[in-house]
């Protein structure tokens, strides 16, 4: 393993020949990068041979270039108007908390453990489903799983719910990713 630093707010450890971890200050700054993009990484963290092309790690962040994931999971059967939980509470009651800020939800992924069709809604509350607002709807359709591409703002404090609708499932797991900054 090779190590790179800068000014100690970054390591990029190469984990073989076609993939690298890009470490920050905080446990959150952390991403796997492929061999491709190993290259990008080292340069946009200030390690370019022309430094009129780097930046430092903190410009990087700031740029919007953190992924921030949210797991909800339902286990055994879901059925329809299920909130699924955030580890062992629902959703609706405690979600994701967004604890950055300008995040937008960019993508859902969906698995369940059965062929199944059902719809996804993702909710913004503030606890307690106080203030629950639909942000977007996903549908599974006879699958397994599948990825959704979405576009969707959420304001920094809020919290993220998702629940099953207009169907049922066993065993669903939702991810919910977003970028923003800390």
């Amino acid at each position: 393993m090779k190590n790179y630093t800068q000014s100690g707010l970054a390591e990029v450890v190469e984990l073989g020949k076609s993939r690298a971890k890009i470490f920050g200050q905080t446990p959150d700054i952390m991403s796997i990068v492929t061999n491709d993009e190993l290259s990008l990484a080292r340069m946009r963290i200030g390690e370019a041979v022309n430094d009129d092309e780097s930046i430092t790690l903190g410009q990087y962040l700031s740029s919007g270039g953190i992924d921030y994931n949210y797991d909800f999971i339902g286990d055994g059967i879901v059925s329809e108007n299920e909130f699924l939980k955030n580890y062992t509470i629902p959703s609706n009651i405690t979600g994701g908390f967004v604890s950055a800020s300008n995040v937008t939800l960019n993508k859902i992924i969906v698995n369940t453990g059965i062929v199944s069709t059902f719809d996804v809604e993702v909710y913004s509350h503030d606890g307690n489903s106080s203030n629950l607002t639909l942000l977007d709807t996903v549908s599974l359709s006879s699958s397994t799983g599948n990825v959704f591409i979405i576009s969707e703002p959420i304001a920094l404090n809020k919290q993220i719910a998702i629940k099953i609708v207009n169907g049922s499932g066993a065993n669903i797991m939702v991810r919910v990713v977003g970028q923003g900054v800390i």
